[in-house]
């Protein structure tokens, strides 16, 4: 769970929203990523404009109405507001590491015909054994070049990842090991759901390990 600087209590429902709603989490995308979801946004919404104006419809209004359902849209496509609601609703609970694993899985089915993958990785409490139900999953997808296609297949799998899986679903495609370097934890080694070369950088457990024994990957709560 991320630890806030200011105690926000019963306004955290507030600035999850608003922070959620405005950012869709592309502040922490890595470039290529982030260019193609703003890049996506912005011509939808002047594709929309353009049908409006030749529909001889100039009421400033309808612009700004179809500018915010179309973000509340993506927004909701989007996995990242499920991150940041687990913490927001204290009630929410996601299927268990079973569906995690069948979405790991599904990632690397929809994945490894993508030449630009270099590999798929999951960080996070699952990595570090201390998975439970209110987990986040933190995966990764290392890409090298650039590929439209492998971004929009990324984007259909968050949309799955919370929709079908229920799963608060951190999931980015990223350019370099250098951002993982910089974002990720050095004491989280990844599970490695699938890597091209013989080696990756700081790799831990491998899929098959955690999917024969689940069980070791769990939080242990003490008896009380």
């Amino acid at each position: 769970m991320r630890n806030y600087t200011f105690n926000w209590g019963k306004l955290l429902f507030f600035r999850w929203f608003f922070a959620s709603w405005l950012l869709h989490g592309v502040h922490v995308f890595d470039k290529t990523e982030r260019n193609y979801y703003v890049m996506c946004e912005l011509v939808a919404f002047s594709c929309l404009c353009l049908v409006f104006y030749l529909a001889g419809i100039k009421l400033w209004w309808v612009y700004l109405v179809t500018f915010l359902a179309l973000h509340t849209a993506t927004w909701l496509v989007d996995s990242h507001w499920l991150v940041g609601y687990r913490e927001v609703d204290k009630t929410f609970h996601g299927k268990g590491i079973s569906s995690v694993i069948d979405f790991a899985q599904l990632t690397k089915r929809e994945l490894v015909k993508y030449d630009s993958v270099k590999a798929i990785c999951i960080y996070g409490s699952l990595c570090r054994r201390m998975y439970h139900d209110r987990s986040d999953m933190d995966l990764r997808v290392v890409q090298t070049g650039r590929s439209f296609l492998l971004f929009w297949t990324i984007q259909k799998l968050r949309f799955i990842g919370i929709w079908r899986y229920r799963i608060p679903l951190d999931l980015k495609l990223v350019d370099s090991v250098g951002y993982l370097q910089k974002e990720m934890r050095i004491d989280e080694k990844p599970i490695m759901v699938f890597k091209r070369d013989l080696h990756f950088y700081n790799e831990g457990d491998t899929f098959n390990e955690l999917f024969s024994q689940p069980e070791r990957y769990l939080k242990i709560t003490p008896p009380r």
